[in-house]
């Protein structure tokens, strides 16, 4: 199976930040990579350097554009973190 991550990189209390606490409690890899990654931002994680991680806008409107035209099944699975931060 492939999945594709959509992400924002915005790093204030919002909640991709949230978002990526929560997968750093839950995976010590996670964790790890996030670290490693200049800025904690997503686009430095190695999903989205190997192109299973697309950056899906920094706004609402951007994010729920990006859904509509990713048609893939896990969508919805961050559909709601996605859509709901400013």
């Amino acid at each position: 199976m492939n999945i594709t991550l959509g992400y924002s990189d915005n790093t204030v209390i919002s909640v991709p930040e949230v978002f990526k606490l929560a997968l750093s409690s839950f995976s010590a890899r996670f964790a790890e990579e996030l670290a490693a990654s200049p800025g904690r931002n997503f686009s430095n994680m190695p999903s989205a350097l190997r192109g299973t991680g697309i950056d899906a806008g920094s706004s609402s409107l951007t994010r729920a554009n990006w859904l509509k035209v990713t048609t893939t099944q896990k969508t919805f699975l961050l559909a709601r973190l996605l859509i709901v931060s400013p």
